[in-house]
């Protein structure tokens, strides 16, 4: 979720996608589809109020979600401590270079 912009509204079906690249989405169910998990995962996030819904689509499912400032910055903070990605902004002078050859774990 960190990957996102600030205020961004995030299309799920976009997200569910990178969750399932990543291997962030297992499919332990059988009989039941990664991006059905994935959309377990997603709506579970809601539920707890980690995720809000941005829009729903004609079936009153999700359609576009976001999160809460707090939680973009928890989970950049995160994903910098795990070295699992580098935020790199419009001014690359922002970051040395030295922190780009940080792999990733």
């Amino acid at each position: 979720m960190g990957m996102f912009p600030e205020d961004a509204s995030i299309l799920v079906s976009k997200l569910i996608s990178l969750w399932i690249a990543e291997g962030f989405v297992q499919n332990r169910e059988s009989g039941r589809l990664m991006e059905e998990a994935a959309e377990g995962y997603l709506m579970d996030l809601i539920h707890s109020n980690v995720v809000m819904v941005s829009r729903r689509g004609y079936n009153n499912k999700v359609k576009y979600c976001h999160i809460h400032d707090v939680v973009l910055h928890f989970c950049l903070e995160k994903s910098r401590k795990e070295k699992f990605m580098l935020v790199v902004k419009a001014n690359r002078y922002q970051f040395p270079p030295y922190d780009w050859n940080e792999s990733r774990v």
